[in-house]
């Protein structure tokens, strides 16, 4: 389970019980069918703290093809999802879904160590924001990457209400750092930072 910012695509975990620090929270898992080689995608229900898990409303991520001319013999999916009332807990449940007649869905997994109607996580309310203009900020402003999907080079473009010590991270779905861009003061105003797509090792 971990948090994604709409804006910047940073990934960080959370802690069981815990509070996403957006709207929006993503779960990630390893899928792979019996059957060895087909697609499979996440299949997700998220319901208020005190609702039961009933089968209604479950969310789908996108589809990926495991075994031959795949991914692998298993593919690391995400998908993201929202309590029903922002700023209340919720609790979910997931599971692997595929078109195999033989084997088209897994159990249901949740959070370990917690009970089935108990509340896994906590979400933030909306967020209302402006552009920024010819005033500094009063606090840091994170613009959104470009491009964003991005395969190779993108930009991230931020800025400062004062100088600030600052420490740019790309993460993997997992919350794993794969690079440091950035760590170290920067005076206030606009600033840009450039990712390359490598990672700290070099590696693509």
């Amino acid at each position: 389970m971990y948090q994604y910012c709409p804006t910047i695509c940073l990934l960080q975990n959370i802690s069981p019980l815990g509070r996403s620090t957006y709207e929006s929270f993503g779960i990630s898992r390893v899928n792979r069918t019996p059957a060895g080689v087909g697609k499979v995608r996440i299949q997700c229900e998220v319901k208020a703290r005190g609702s039961l898990f009933n089968g209604s409303g479950l969310l789908n991520s996108t589809t990926a093809t495991t075994g031959i001319g795949g991914s692998g013999a298993s593919a690391i999916q995400s998908i993201l999802a929202n309590c029903p009332t922002a700023s209340s807990p919720c609790h979910w449940r997931v599971r692997m879904a595929s078109r195999d007649p033989f084997f088209p869905r897994s159990p249901w997994f949740s959070m370990p160590h917690n009970g089935a109607n108990e509340a896994d996580v906590n979400t933030a309310g909306g967020v209302v924001a402006v552009e920024p203009g010819g005033q500094r900020p009063a606090s840091v402003w994170m613009g959104a990457s470009h491009p964003n999907p991005s395969r190779a080079a993108t930009r991230v473009a931020y800025s400062l209400p004062r100088e600030s010590a600052v420490r740019v991270t790309v993460r993997d779905v997992a919350g794993r750092k794969v690079r440091t861009l950035l760590d170290g003061m920067q005076p206030a105003g606009d600033h840009t930072v450039s990712w390359d797509g490598a990672t700290q090792a070099g590696a693509a």
